[in-house]
């Protein structure tokens, strides 16, 4: 994400942004783009190099342009939008979005909408034109309003079918780049408006930082790298992954672990969650059990040994399969050799000792009335402690 010099000339400024594309694995020479274009200079600079990408050969299809009318403005005002967007290209796909809440938000929520359709009908990868500035805005807004590390990395490259391959130019450099190349664009008559977040953090806050500190964003960049780095290092997948439950260990649970279940098992995408989980792993800190309740129907249960989050009322724990007589070795070695079995894994029934906890829980549907329904590596926990009874034999009956 270094910067690239203002005074390179046209074609080496493409060949720049192209080898960030391919150094970041964003598009293919024979993937199909589909460019989201406003009139505004950013989608307009996007728009040409785009051009240019496919009439040099790095493309080997030509990009399809998508313009979208919000209706947040004149009809005049977008005709003229409409008019940059076209002299580039002319048979530009045209959406509206028509609904009555124009929030940021929900306006987010509509065209997220109309690019999934798109790139689903076209097979194409959709590509809007956000820079290093607006990466930078965007994380220093989440940081006043988060204390997820991640959200505060600014803009992602990529995310699925969206890329995002300006990110190696500054707001600057666009302007520049607009500029030598003659290239015709049309500013959103809102910028102004400082009732959108983002414009009232580019009128009121940034140029401050920018008059204070004129390298902000070359540090933001090395910021990020680094600690993009750290929480790829930290936060490795390191539990359970299941389509109705993700089993944490305690031991290693995580604030972006954690995040990433509810949001992969939740039904909508509302809710605070970030601070949900300062919640979550207080309770953890404190001892509680739990259910600690999360957005879309999810909750969070935590055990002994491990945290479940499930979307589930109710989870079914497989019918027994057999039954076995087990020393603590012999279980010590059982319990490793099913690892990542999810349900199966974390749950067993032993007949009664005394360091045995019985697990009583609504959210677990299998009963026993023999034996103790107990946490296994809990179990093997207090086993380990108990050395006189090493060696004895108990009766276990477990689940596939």
């Amino acid at each position: 994400m270094m910067l690239f010099i203002n005074c390179m000339k046209l074609d080496n400024q493409i060949t720049y942004i192209w080898h960030f594309i391919q150094n970041h694995g964003l598009l293919k020479p024979d993937s199909q783009t589909i460019l989201a274009l406003s009139g505004g200079v950013d989608s307009q600079v996007a728009g040409h190099i785009f051009r240019q990408f496919y009439k040099q050969g790095y493309l080997k299809n030509p990009p399809l342009a998508l313009h979208i009318n919000h209706h947040t403005r004149s009809d005049l005002e977008h005709q003229m939008d409409f008019e940059c967007v076209k002299s580039l290209y002319p048979e530009c796909i045209l959406k509206e979005i028509n609904s009555i809440n124009k929030t940021e938000y929900s306006l987010r929520i509509e065209r997220a909408k109309i690019y999934k359709s798109l790139s689903q009908t076209h097979g194409a990868l959709i590509i809007t034109a956000h820079h290093l500035d607006d990466a930078f805005e965007w994380s220093m807004m989440q940081s006043f309003k988060s204390s997820n590390l991640q959200s505060t990395l600014g803009i992602p490259i990529k995310n699925k079918f969206l890329i995002r391959p300006l990110m190696c130019l500054s707001k600057k450099q666009i302007l520049n780049y607009a500029m030598k190349n003659k290239i015709k664009f049309h500013e959103d008559s809102t910028i102004d408006n400082i009732q959108f977040e983002r414009n009232n953090f580019r009128k009121n806050i940034l140029p401050n930082i920018k008059s204070k500190y004129p390298n902000y964003l070359e540090h933001f960049v090395r910021r990020s790298r680094q600690l993009l780095k750290k929480i790829k290092t930290n936060n490795k997948k390191i539990f359970t992954e299941h389509d109705q439950y993700h089993f944490h260990d305690l031991k290693e649970i995580s604030v972006e672990n954690i995040t990433y279940s509810i949001k992969k098992l939740s039904k909508t995408n509302r809710g605070m969650i970030a601070r949900e989980v300062d919640k979550l792993m207080k309770a953890i800190e404190n001892k509680k059990s739990g259910p600690m309740r999360f957005s879309g129907g999810v909750k969070a249960f935590i055990f002994n040994t491990f945290v479940l989050v499930t979307n589930k009322k109710v989870l079914e724990i497989p019918n027994l399969i057999s039954s076995k007589k087990m020393n603590f070795y012999q279980f010590d070695h059982f319990l490793r050799s099913r690892k990542g079995e999810g349900l199966c894994e974390q749950f067993i029934f032993v007949e009664d000792v005394k360091f045995s906890s019985q697990v009583i829980h609504p959210i677990l549907s299998a009963q026993d009335k023999s034996k103790k329904l107990v946490e296994s590596l809990h179990f093997r926990n207090k086993w380990q402690k108990q050395r006189k009874h090493h060696c004895k034999q108990l009766e276990f009956s477990y689940f596939r």
